[in-house]
């Protein structure tokens, strides 16, 4: 399987979604509007009995967006799985007179032409209606010693034939975000992710952060 190092940040998958952006924009409103209230004096009972109820539906907004991150995600990830795997079988007596013809070649060729078609097999070209005959034939026609040294290619060319989309990068970074959202776990905690000017990252609870601002009132 080919293996893409990832660039940017980590955290961008947030960072970079204008809903996200914006529930935490609601979420400094909230901190803001409360000591505010607090400094103009209020009682808390009063202030809590106006934002309280702000602060549980962040949360809950909050989570509901880790939902839909995640199902946006895995949604265009079956898409592509979707559409490298299609048939692009546009003419079935073509595709058939192709498949005689790939069992007839590997028939005639000798065990060492053999070795060499599989070996220098093009998985962009190459079929799972091929692989088949190729692991028939190979099983059947070369020695131990060949199965050996063929393996390592013939499994590499499985891979890419079966999982196209595994090489995609676009799939990949699909794929990393999604990791990213389900481990992270904002649609079960509803704790987002903040960047500070200096790049620090933190987790916040916003029921704990709404909470502070009452006690260093």
């Amino acid at each position: 399987m080919t293996t893409t190092t990832i660039t940017g940040d980590t955290w961008d998958v947030y960072f970079n979604d204008r809903r996200y952006r914006n529930l935490l924009g609601d979420f400094e409103d909230l901190i803001t509007e409360t000591k505010s209230l607090i400094r103009q004096g209020y009682k808390t009972d009063v202030i809590k009995n106006k934002m309280d109820n702000k602060a549980l539906s962040l949360q809950s907004k909050f989570k509901e967006l880790g939902q839909i991150l995640l199902d946006e995600h895995e949604e265009k990830i079956v898409e592509i799985q979707q559409k490298e795997k299609e048939s692009s079988y546009e003419n079935p007596q073509v595709e058939m007179l192709k498949r005689q013809d790939i069992e007839a070649k590997v028939n005639l060729i000798d065990a060492e032409e053999l070795f060499n078609l599989v070996y220098n097999a093009n998985p962009k070209t190459t079929n799972v209606y091929e692989l088949n005959i190729y692991k028939k034939a190979i099983e059947s026609r070369l020695t131990e010693d060949e199965n050996v040294r063929l393996k390592p290619y013939f499994d590499v060319l499985v891979e890419k034939v079966i999982y196209p989309y595994r090489n995609n990068e676009e799939y990949q970074k699909l794929e990393y975000n999604y990791n990213v959202l389900r481990q992270f776990g904002l649609q079960n905690n509803g704790q987002p992710v903040i960047k500070h000017s200096d790049g620090d990252i933190e987790i916040i609870n916003i029921q704990s952060k709404y909470n502070e601002v009452f006690r260093n009132a």
